[in-house]
């Protein structure tokens, strides 16, 4: 009887413990995405098939501003870009230099603009290689123009590879990867990363709809039948990138050279294993997929080329317009946050890695932030740009206040959303759109 007595205690004491563990916890938490948002999205276009300058910034303007457009009215989201500097192979006009040559094209000045005003976020490699060509002594101009952006403030801080095997430009394990290996001809990493780049889409490619977050029964079937792939190949003997069955939206990674980088993650629509394009949007996020991002609370940074559109009469065709609206529905209600690559990442990164405590008189809370934990030992300190949208669910959103290095922030006091709680935000700041084309 006394051991079964003792056994009851422990029970009655660890029932507690974990109630006051969670009211601990519902006064002062973390809200995962910034107010009043549940997820969060990124639209990662491949800059390859945006031919010309004036279909680049037409796409742009639709995207991003409130504008009449010749696709009709702009949706005013807030989607970025990518650029390269040479166009090598001659197929494309919209590149930062002219032709194979270090002489800044007509474009030049446009990019630039972009990357400054940072609509233009993603380097997709220094350019198209695809019939062969790259070597390291055509980095020599392109770094010393990243450099010149970081110098200012102004850094690209994502580089997506890109192409056939024969951009041996690329980062990371495959053969044909080189970028990154010392002592062979295409190495560059050594350049690239003291510009600024930080994160790196290898190809690692995700079919599961929103990341960080708990894979579901349909996941667990579409990472099963991604492992056959990876073990057929495997027994075939093909290369291929490294498989990952955690659901996360970007890891750590070492590179040949032994730098470290994030590598992250873009998503694919189920059965394609290629490309993307715009054409393809309507699948992509169609209104399942939205729900089902929503209701994962997950992140998603979607793989397309927004110039991919041959074949159309219009640059994006209607039924992509019509996906992209109802996208835009999501934003403007509050239901997913939509923003350009690189701020989703650094969004991520922060949740992920700020450290803070509280303390409470009453109803009243006070929120220290105090630091970050940033495996790149990057973000050793909390700089407010990376610190907008971090959102802190508290009893009353009018009797808090949010201090970094002892200073008071300004935040945004929020209604209870759906979950009845209230919360304050470090102001997530939308970036204003260049005009001055």
């Amino acid at each position: 009887m006394s051991m079964l007595r003792a056994l009851r205690t422990m029970a009655v004491a660890s029932a507690l413990l974990w109630v006051w563990g969670c009211s601990g916890q519902s006064e002062v938490e973390l809200r995962k995405f910034p107010y009043p948002y549940r997820a969060g999205l990124s639209i990662s276009s491949d800059i390859d098939e945006t031919w010309t300058r004036a279909e680049f910034l037409e796409i742009q303007q639709y995207l991003c501003t409130r504008d009449s457009t010749s696709l009709g009215e702009g949706l005013g989201l807030e989607i970025g870009n990518s650029f390269w500097f040479y166009d090598w192979t001659g197929r494309s006009s919209f590149a930062y230099f002219l032709g194979r040559t270090a002489e800044p094209s007509p474009d030049a000045r446009l990019i630039d603009l972009f990357v400054r005003s940072g609509w233009v976020d993603v380097l997709h490699s220094y350019g198209d290689f695809s019939e062969g060509g790259f070597r390291r002594d055509l980095v020599a101009p392109c770094a010393r123009i990243l450099q010149q952006w970081r110098d200012d403030g102004h850094p690209v801080r994502a580089w997506v590879n890109h192409g056939n095997p024969l951009n041996r430009q690329s980062i990371g394990k495959l053969p044909y990867q080189r970028g990154d290996d010392p002592g062979l001809p295409e190495y560059h990493t050594d350049l690239l990363l003291r510009t600024g780049v930080e994160y790196v889409g290898m190809w690692e490619m995700t079919h599961i709809v929103g990341q960080e977050t708990r894979h579901r029964l349909g996941d667990v079937a579409k990472e099963g039948a991604v492992l056959l792939v990876y073990a057929l190949n495997w027994v075939r003997g093909r290369p291929q990138t490294r498989f990952r069955f955690r659901n996360d939206l970007m890891r750590v990674a070492t590179l040949d050279d032994g730098n470290r980088v994030y590598s992250f993650r873009r998503f694919i629509s189920p059965g394609r294993f290629e490309g993307a394009d715009v054409w393809n949007l309507p699948e992509q996020i169609s209104a399942g997929v939205l729900e089902e991002l929503k209701s994962k609370e997950g992140y998603l940074v979607l793989y397309t080329h927004l110039g991919g559109n041959a074949g159309h009469d219009t640059y994006i065709p209607p039924d992509a317009r019509s996906a992209l609206r109802a996208l835009a529905n999501e934003y403007d209600s509050g239901e997913i946050l939509v923003t350009m690559t690189t701020r989703l990442l650094d969004y991520c990164r922060m949740y992920g890695g700020v450290r803070w405590r509280f303390t409470m008189n009453g109803d009243s809370v006070a929120v220290f932030i105090t630091g970050v934990d940033d495996p790149l030992a990057k973000w050793n300190d909390a700089h407010r740009e990376f610190l907008q949208g971090i959102t802190f669910y508290v009893p009353r959103s009018s009797r808090a206040a949010v201090l970094l290095h002892g200073e008071m922030l300004e935040i945004q006091r929020n209604p209870a959303d759906r979950t009845g709680r209230e919360s304050v935000t470090i102001p997530w700041v939308r970036r204003e759109f260049p005009t001055d084309f």
